[in-house]
C-alpha cells in the first residue's frame, strides 16, 4: 500500500493498523483514531474522512504522524470538540486542510503549530465563537483562510497574528458586530477581505490601518449607518470597495480621501440622500462608481470634479428630478452613465456638458416630457441612448443632430404622436431604432431618410394606419421592420421600395385587408422572413406563383388574375369564403378539396375546353358552396355550349354542395343560370358581415369595390 496517493474512508469502524489489507476499508462507524493507524501510507497525498465519526470525541496527538507526504486532509462534518496540541504532528508537507461543519467553538493556541507548509485552511460553519491569541501560530505560509458562517461576533486585537503571508481572508456571515483596532495586525500581505453579511454598524478610525496591500474589501449586507473620515486610512492599495446593501444615509466630505488607488466603489442599495461636497475627494483613479438604489434627490455642481478617470457611473433608481449645470462637467473619460428610474421631467441644454467621451446614456423610466433642442450637443461619441418609458409626445426637428456616432436609440413606451420631418437628421450611424408602444398614426415620406445605416426599426403597438409611398427610400441596409399590432389596412405601392437587404417584415395583428400583388412580389423577391399575412381578408394576386409564399389562415377573399394551371389549395386556405380565378385553362384534380368554407366560386376560363377536361371530382370538398359562376371568354368553333359537359359538371358539384346557385356565361351574352339559393349580391353582403367589413361588394369589380370602401 505504499503506492497509494488517495484514500477516502466512509463510516469505518475502528482504525488501528488496519491498512495491511485493502478489504478492511468497508467497516462501519469510526469511534477513534489511534497512533499508527495510517502506518505504511508514506506516499498518501489526499485523505478524506468526512462524515465518518458521529459521536463526540477528541483527536489525539500524532494521529496522522505516519502521513509524511500528505498534501490534503478533509475532516469535514466530523463531531470533533477540539484539537489537542500536536494533532497534526508530522504533516510537514500538508498544503490544504478542510475542517468545515465541525463543532470546534474555539480555536486554541498552537493547534496548527506544525503545519509550516499549509496554504489553505477551511473552517466554515464550525461554530467558532472565539479566536484566541496564537490560534494560527505556525501557519507562516498560509495564503487562504476561510472562516465563513461562524459565530465569531467580535474580532479582537491580534486575532490573525502570525499569518504574515495570508492573501485572502473570508469572514462571510459570521455574526460579527464589532471589530477592534489592531484586529488585522500582522496581515501585511492580505489582498482580499470579505466581511459581508455580518452585523457591523460602524467602524473605528484606522481599523484597517495595517492592511497596506489590501486590494479588495467587501462590506456589503451589513448594518453600516455611518462612515467616519479616517475609517479607510492605511488602505493605500485598495482597488475595489463594496459597501452595497447597508444603511448609509450620508456621505461625508473626504470619507474616501485615503483611497488613492481605488478603481471601483459600490455604494448601491443604501439610504443615501445627501452627498456632501468633496465626498469623492482623493479618488483620482476611480473608474467605476455605483450609487443605484438610494434616495438621492439632487447633485451639487462639481460633485464629481475629482473623478477625472471615471468610466462608468450608475445613478439609477434614485429620486433625481433635475440636473444642475456642471454636475458632470469634469467627467472627461466617462463612457457609461445610467440615470434610469429617476424623476427627471426635462432635459435642458448644457446639463450634459463635459461628457465628450460618453458612449452609453440611459434615461429610461423617468418622467421626461420635454427635451431642449441642444440637450445632446456635446455627446459627439454617444453610441447608445435609452429614452424609453418616458412621457415624450413630439420629436422636434434636429433633436439628435449632433449624435453623429449614435447606433442605438430606444424611444419606446412614450407618448410620441408626432415625428417632425427632420427629427432624425444627423443620425447617419444609427443601426437600431425602437419606437414601440407610442401614439404614432401616420408615417410620412422622408421621415427616416437620414438613417442610411439603419438595420432594424420597430413600430410595434402604435396606432399607425397610413404609410406613405417611399417611406423607406434609400434605406438599403434595413434588415428588420416590425409593424406588428397597428391599424394598417393597406400596404401601398412603393412602401417597400429599395429594401434590398430586408430579412424580416412583421405585419401581424393589423387590420390589413388588402394587399396588392406589386407589394407581394417585392417582399418575395427580397427573400425575407415575413410575418405578414395571417389576418388578411382580401388579396389580389396577378399570378398564382405567390401562393406558396403565404400563410392564409384568416383569408376570406382571394382573386388571382393569371392562373393558367391551378393546383390543389392547401389547408392554409381553410377559412376562404370567396374565390375568383381569371384566365383559367386547367383545373387540377381535387384542387378545392380543402376549401370546406368556400361559399362563392367564380371561374373565368379562357375557352370552353375547360368543360371537357374537368374531372368528376374536381369540386370535391366544397360542402358549403352557395354560388358558382363559370365565365367562358372564347368558344371553340361551337355555336352553342356543350350542354352534356355542363350537366356533368353540375352533377359533380351537387354531389358535394347544397343550396347552390349556378351561372354559366359567355362573353357574347349566352348563359345558363340555375338558381337554388341567394343571389351573388346577397351572398357577398352576408360574407362581408361575417368578416366585419362594412362595404358593398360588386361581383365583377371585386378589387376596386373592396378597396374604395375600406
Amino acid at each position: 500500500m505504499n503506492g497509494w496517493l488517495f484514500l477516502r474512508i466512509f463510516n469505518d469502524d475502528f482504525l488501528s493498523n488496519f491498512f495491511d489489507d485493502q478489504s478492511k476499508l468497508s467497516c462501519l462507524g469510526i469511534t477513534k483514531i489511534e497512533k499508527g493507524a495510517f502506518s505504511g501510507l508514506v506516499n498518501l497525498e489526499i485523505l478524506i474522512l468526512d462524515y465518518t465519526m458521529r459521536k463526540e470525541f477528541l483527536m489525539k496527538k500524532d494521529s496522522f504522524i505516519d502521513l509524511i507526504n500528505l498534501k490534503k486532509l478533509d475532516l469535514s462534518s466530523i463531531n470533533i470538540l477540539c484539537f489537542v496540541p500536536k494533532t497534526f504532528n508530522g504533516l510537514k508537507n500538508l498544503e490544504h486542510v478542510i475542517l468545515n461543519q465541525i463543532k470546534l467553538k474555539s480555536l486554541n493556541p498552537k493547534v496548527f503549530n506544525e503545519l509550516n507548509n499549509l496554504k489553505v485552511l477551511e473552517l466554515n460553519s464550525s461554530y467558532i465563537s472565539n479566536i484566541k491569541n496564537d490560534a494560527f501560530c505556525g501557519l507562516d505560509g498560509l495564503e487562504h483562510l476561510f472562516l465563513n458562517e461562524n459565530q465569531i461576533q467580535k474580532l479582537i486585537p491580534n486575532s490573525f497574528r502570525h499569518l504574515n503571508n495570508l492573501k485572502k481572508l473570508f469572514l462571510h456571515a459570521s455574526k460579527i458586530s464589532h471589530i477592534e483596532n489592531n484586529a488585522f495586525d500582522g496581515l501585511v500581505c492580505l489582498e482580499y477581505l470579505t466581511l459581508d453579511l455580518n452585523y457591523i454598524s460602524s467602524f473605528k478610525a484606522n481599523v484597517f490601518y495595517d492592511l497596506k496591500n489590501l486590494k479588495e474589501l467587501n462590506l456589503c449586507d451589513n448594518r453600516i449607518n455611518t462612515l467616519e473620515t479616517y475609517v479607510f486610512t492605511g488602505l493605500i492599495n485598495l482597488e475595489n470597495l463594496v459597501l452595497r446593501s447597508n444603511n448609509l444615509e450620508l456621505l461625508k466630505a473626504f470619507v474616501f480621501s485615503h483611497l488613492k488607488n481605488l478603481k471601483s466603489l459600490d455604494i448601491s442599495y443604501n439610504l443615501i440622500s445627501t452627498i456632501e461636497n468633496n465626498s469623492f475627494s482623493g479618488l483620482i483613479n476611480l473608474e467605476k462608481l455605483d450609487l443605484n438604489n438610494n434616495k438621492i434627490e439632487t447633485l451639487n455642481p462639481y460633485i464629481f470634479s475629482e473623478l477625472s478617470k471615471l468610466k462608468s457611473m450608475d445613478l439609477s433608481r434614485n429620486r433625481i428630478s433635475t440636473i444642475e449645470v456642471n454636475v458632470f462637467s469634469e467627467l472627461i473619460n466617462l463612457e457609461d452613465l445610467n440615470l434610469s428610474y429617476n424623476q427627471l421631467i426635462s432635459l435642458e441644454s448644457k446639463k450634459l456638458i463635459g461628457l465628450d467621451n460618453l458612449r452609453t446614456l440611459k434615461l429610461c423610466r423617468n418622467k421626461i416630457s420635454t427635451i431642449d433642442d441642444r440637450a445632446f450637443d456635446d455627446l459627439f461619441n454617444l453610441e447608445h441612448l435609452e429614452l424609453n418609458y418616458n412621457e415624450i409626445e413630439t420629436l422636434q426637428n434636429k433633436l439628435f443632430v449632433n449624435l453623429k456616432s449614435l447606433k442605438f436609440l430606444n424611444l419606446s413606451y412614450n407618448k410620441i404622436s408626432t415625428i417632425e420631418i427632420d427629427a432624425f437628421c444627423g443620425l447617419n450611424s444609427l443601426e437600431i431604432l425602437e419606437l414601440e408602444r407610442n401614439n404614432l398614426k401616420i408615417l410620412y415620406e422622408k421621415t427616416f431618410s437620414d438613417l442610411k445605416n439603419l438595420k432594424k426599426v420597430c413600430f410595434h403597438y402604435n396606432a399607425i394606419s397610413f404609410l406613405e409611398d417611399g417611406l423607406f427610400n434609400g434605406l438599403v441596409n434595413l434588415e428588420h421592420i416590425d409593424f406588428g399590432s397597428n391599424n394598417i389596412r393597406i400596404l401601398k405601392k412603393n412602401v417597400l421600395n429599395g429594401l434590398i437587404n430586408l430579412k424580416q417584415l412583421n405585419l401581424f395583428y393589423n387590420r390589413l385587408g388588402v394587399l396588392e400583388d406589386d407589394e407581394l412580389n417585392k417582399v418575395f423577391s427580397l427573400k425575407c422572413h415575413y410575418l405578414v399575412y395571417c389576418y388578411l381578408t382580401y388579396i389580389n394576386l396577378r399570378r398564382n406563383n405567390s401562393l406558396d409564399n403565404l400563410v392564409y389562415t384568416e383569408l376570406s377573399f382571394l382573386k388571382i388574375d393569371l392562373v393558367d394551371y391551378l393546383k390543389k389549395f392547401s389547408k392554409n386556405f381553410k377559412l376562404l369564403k370567396a374565390l375568383r380565378l381569371k384566365n383559367l385553362s386547367i383545373l387540377d384534380t381535387d384542387c378545392f378539396e380543402n376549401l370546406e368554407q368556400l361559399e362563392y366560386l367564380h371561374i373565368e376560363a379562357t375557352n370552353s375546353f375547360i368543360l371537357d377536361q374537368m374531372k368528376s371530382d374536381c369540386f370535391k370538398g366544397l360542402k358549403n358552396l352557395k354560388y358558382f359562376k363559370l365565365e367562358i371568354s372564347k368558344q371553340n368553333e361551337v355555336s352553342s355550349l356543350n350542354y352534356e359537359s355542363i350537366i356533368k359538371i353540375f352533377k359533380n358539384i351537387y354531389l358535394w354542395c347544397n343550396d347552390l346557385s349556378i351561372k354559366i356565361e359567355q362573353k357574347n351574352g349566352n348563359y345558363i343560370e340555375i338558381k337554388n339559393g341567394k343571389t351573388s349580391d346577397e351572398l357577398f353582403n352576408e360574407l362581408l358581415k361575417k368578416t366585419k367589413i362594412d362595404c358593398h361588394f360588386i361581383e365583377d369589380y371585386i378589387r376596386n369595390s373592396f378597396i374604395s370602401n375600406l
